[in-house]
């Protein structure tokens, strides 16, 4: 949120060069150096015009969520992760949204341990029948005791399955089958750079010839300006 009208403000008095940074510092250099490249090139500050607007994107609700959305083998876990962080923010209990959480993700783990629990409590009553009452609270406790059990170990394996075949992170950042200039990061920032490399004409052509295109489609396209997308590329690395 601070870097964009920070950078906006220097660039009313001084020329970027040789810039850069880490994490989101990173991400704020490469789109500084695009706003440059077009200022440079063309002579114009539409880039960092858009820049000045990004602001307004970035407070959208959920749109940040949106820019790093898990890979699918990540989606149950990072889900959790999730909840609890939002909790946390709106001053809900932590504890009861990653209870209510885990439980819908792993249903079918949840559902293992309340079946288990009235097996057990129903053949124990068939062998030493007597009142109901007592075997109902012993269902109850067994149920929660077991359903937490199975719950928490699948969890756990999850967890350790997936990350490992994720490499150690929960997302990516980058959809191959996505659109340019939606969500994830990569896609997202993939066309923002671009259009913010060329003038607000090139920008519009371009907006215009790669809507709704898979971002796998766009190495090859050629826009009428004489402009060749495929030499506007950036190598963008997301660690995962």
């Amino acid at each position: 949120m601070v870097y964009p009208l920070a950078v906006c403000e220097l660039a009313s008095e001084y020329w970027f060069k040789n810039i850069g940074g880490t994490s989101a510092g990173a991400i704020a250099a490469g789109i500084t150096a695009a706003a440059e490249c077009g200022r440079r090139r063309f002579g114009t500050d539409a880039g960092f015009k858009q820049l000045a607007r990004l602001p307004d994107d970035l407070k959208k609700e959920n749109f940040l969520a949106s820019l790093f959305k898990p890979d699918p083998d990540t989606k149950k876990v990072f889900e959790v992760v999730l909840a609890a962080m939002t909790a946390k923010q709106a001053g809900r209990s932590v504890k009861t949204a990653v209870v209510i959480k885990l439980c819908g993700n792993f249903r079918h783990s949840f559902l293992m341990g309340i079946f288990v629990s009235l097996i057990l409590t129903t053949v124990l009553w068939f062998l030493a029948h007597g009142s109901v009452v007592p075997y109902v609270l012993l269902g109850t406790l067994a149920g929660v005791f077991l359903a937490a059990y199975f719950v928490i170990r699948s969890a756990l394996r999850e967890t350790r399955i997936c990350l490992l075949r994720n490499f150690f992170g929960f997302s990516s950042g980058f959809d191959p089958k996505g659109k340019a200039g939606e969500a994830p990061l990569t896609n997202w920032l993939y066309k923002l750079v671009k259009t913010m490399s060329l003038t607000s004409q090139q920008a519009s052509l371009l907006r215009s010839v790669t809507s709704g295109m898979p971002h796998d489609t766009l190495w090859n396209q050629k826009l009428k300006t004489n402009i060749d997308v495929s030499k506007l590329r950036i190598v963008l690395s997301t660690l995962k």
